[in-house]
Formats: structure tokens, C-alpha cells, sequence
């Protein structure tokens, strides 16, 4: 699948960038929406689909977890990551997902 990619616009300048992505995680496929300022870096992350399992692999989208990535860049993406509580498929589907965002991003912009 093509990836999804949408600029952000404010009176005609582009101020940054939102990307979906998706992947497998521990019960099915997860899609990340995922919000990049111009110089690409996180500012916003949302699991926009998931059936991981209830009470653990899907709190993978409580902000407690994804606000681990939010200022993260391409080359820091993973630093110091800690995943989910008893949700380690689920929680390093979302880190693998969110690469793929940040390539598919960089090879197109």
C-alpha cells in the first residue's frame, strides 16, 4: 500500500506533516497516525486502529506510552524505549510502525 501522507498547511506555508502508517502487532494490524513538524520530529501520535488484546496490548495507545516518542527524530526513534507491561509485541509493533512512518515520510518529502 502506498503510504499516506498529508502536509499540514497554515496561510499557504507548510508547517509539518501526518503520516499513517501500518503493521502487524500482537493479535492483528495496528495503524498509527503519526504528526511531524517540519524539521521532522514527533509532535503527535495516535493509534488509529488496533484489536491487541484488552487491559494489555492495547494500552499501547495511552499517551503514558506513545508520549515516550513525541520529540523523537529518525535517529533517535527507540532511545531509552520502554514498552508496555506485559505487551512487548504490541508496544515494539508500534516503534517498528512508526520507522516505517518516518521512511516513508523521508523518501517522499
Amino acid at each position: 500500500r502506498d503510504p499516506l501522507i498529508f502536509r499540514g498547511l497554515s496561510q499557504g506555508q507548510e508547517m509539518g506533516y501526518a503520516v499513517y502508517a501500518e503493521g502487524m502487532g500482537f493479535q492483528g494490524i495496528i495503524g498509527v497516525m503519526a504528526g511531524f513538524a517540519g524539521d521532522m520530529t514527533v509532535t503527535g501520535l495516535s493509534i488509529v486502529e488496533s484489536v491487541e488484546t484488552p487491559g494489555l496490548g492495547d494500552r499501547v495507545k495511552e499517551d503514558s506510552f506513545l508520549s515516550q516518542f513525541w520529540g523523537c527524530s529518525s535517529q533517535t526513534i527507540g532511545d531509552g524505549f520502554s514498552a508496555v507491561t506485559g505487551a512487548t509485541v504490541s508496544s515494539e509493533a508500534v516503534l517498528d510502525i512508526l520507522r516505517r512512518a518516518f521512511k516513508d515520510a523521508e523518501d517522499i518529502l
